[in-house]
């Protein structure tokens, strides 16, 4: 087989969806998307999978990425498969999820999000 080892793999993705518990209220992490598709629109943390790293690898990867938080564990919570689901072609998703102090994590956005929303 003849390919680049960080190439993505197209059709597979991670999500990342991160919890924040604060002043007796559940938050998320959403980012605004500084590119395509979806450019503007909020969404969670999330990106393709390179053929060179584990799932777990590429979620702790797209999560730094997109937010600039690191360190903190992560457990695999589902694949979501469903035909139509994005724009362009189909994609399989797995998401991950944590559940975090808001203030312990500092956010900073990058090429991939123009803002995030701070667990809200």
């Amino acid at each position: 087989m003849d390919f680049e080892v960080n190439k993505i793999i197209d059709p597979l993705s991670v999500d990342c969806i991160i919890f924040g518990f604060e002043d007796a209220k559940l938050k998320i992490l959403l980012i605004k998307r500084s590119i395509h598709p979806n450019f503007g629109e909020w969404a969670l943390p999330g990106g393709f999978i390179k053929y060179n790293e584990s799932i777990d690898d590429s979620a702790t990867r797209i999560l730094k990425e997109r937010t600039g938080i690191e360190g903190i564990y992560m457990e695999q919570l589902k694949a979501f498969g469903e035909v139509k689901r994005f724009p362009k072609y189909r994609v399989i998703t797995i998401a991950y999820y944590a559940l975090v102090k808001p203030g312990d994590y500092p956010i900073d956005t990058t090429k991939y999000a123009s803002e995030a929303n701070g667990l809200i």
